[in-house]
């Protein structure tokens, strides 16, 4: 069975996903002091997301309401793994990660294009917004 992560947006994200076909690189938090440094796409192994877990708290838009599925290749990384090659300062990852589900956390240093996508559907309604299989 294929492995695979999920990408977390709102409904009023997703249309502009839909029609540029991919997952844009965002803010990788890899440095408090630059934006956009090392953007990156990011991923988790949570099927049941946790909007403080995820980091995703603080927005006027649920960003947990529509649930991407992505096929894991083999270029995407382990968030823990992947900040600290980065380099990433010991206390910064020490407030970004306390009481939050870090362990979860994969990143994707390329945009993940829709024919990597396996699923996009609302997780409270059920209704799928697209499918590879179809």
């Amino acid at each position: 069975m294929e492995k695979i992560l999920y990408h977390y947006t709102s409904t009023f994200h997703l249309p502009k996903i839909i029609k540029v076909g991919f997952l844009k690189l965002t803010e990788s938090n890899l440095r408090m002091d630059k934006e956009l440094y090392k953007p990156v796409v990011w991923l988790t192994t949570a099927y049941e997301p946790n909007p403080k877990g995820l980091g995703l708290t603080g927005s006027i838009v649920d960003k947990t309401e529509i649930r991407i599925h992505v096929k894991k290749k083999n270029s995407f990384q382990y968030w823990k793994s992947y900040s600290r090659k980065n380099k990433i300062d010991k206390k910064w990852a020490e407030i970004l990660e306390t009481g939050r589900k870090s362990n979860t956390w994969w990143v994707s240093t390329e945009i993940i294009a829709l024919d990597d996508v396996q699923l996009i559907e609302n997780k409270y309604t059920g209704e799928i917004y697209y499918s590879a299989t179809n």
